[in-house]
């Protein structure tokens, strides 16, 4: 599934792509747009962006390194020559492909990225909070722009993400789930790296995680 939303002078398009359905979602403001998670479907991200002409992207942002999240990074790169963000605790994952695939389905970075700086980021327009949530992998992060949380993989409506793969901890998990509660506002909006959206306190209702 796919969708658009506009909270303010920020547009937020999810856009359901690849075999794993990721949601990628695309940040508009001021002329400018982020890129999180392009995880497959280049052609149609490529023909989402010539949807607006006027506008930059900017940036490519990866909540964490797993091949269904960086599918499209590589011929992206290649089209708009935009910096890629990425924590550097995932960068045996997102170059080693032995770790980074499921049967004939992977996916490896060919061009350098820029590590996260600590606590924030402005790119643009954007001024983004990014939390360290290990757990899912070693590099998972969570990004926030305004009052929404891009959560990845970390959290999921009634959800969490899973630890069995490389990288993956319960424990970590477990102390990035405490970390969230103690940052986030119950009234944001949260956009996981699959399935639908949802708000932070129903989350901390509904989610037995949580």
């Amino acid at each position: 599934m796919s969708g658009f939303f506009y909270y303010c002078m920020m547009r937020i398009d999810s856009l359901t792509v690849g075999l794993w359905q990721v949601n990628c979602y695309m940040i508009h403001k001021d002329g400018h747009i982020l890129c999180i998670d392009p995880g497959a479907s280049t052609k149609r991200l490529v023909s989402y962006l010539e949807q607006f002409p006027e506008e930059t992207l900017d940036a490519i942002l990866l909540t964490h390194g797993h091949f269904d999240h960086i599918g499209a990074v590589n011929e992206l790169v290649e089209t708009y020559h935009c910096p890629v963000y990425l924590s550097p605790e995932d960068d045996k994952l997102v170059h080693t492909l032995s770790v980074n695939s499921i049967g004939k389905h992977g996916a490896v970075l060919n061009h350098p990225y820029t590590p996260y700086p600590y606590g924030s980021l402005t790119i643009g327009p954007f001024e983004i909070a990014v939390y360290d949530t290990p757990g899912h992998t070693e590099g998972s992060v969570c990004l926030q722009m305004e009052d929404h949380l891009f959560s990845g993989d970390t959290v999921f409506r009634q959800s969490v993400g899973r630890t069995d793969l490389y990288g993956g901890s319960n424990v970590k998990l477990n102390q990035s789930l405490n970390y969230l509660k103690s940052v986030i506002r119950p009234d944001t909006y949260v956009h996981p790296g699959h399935s639908d959206s949802t708000v932070w306190k129903q989350e901390l209702l509904d989610n037995p995680y949580l």
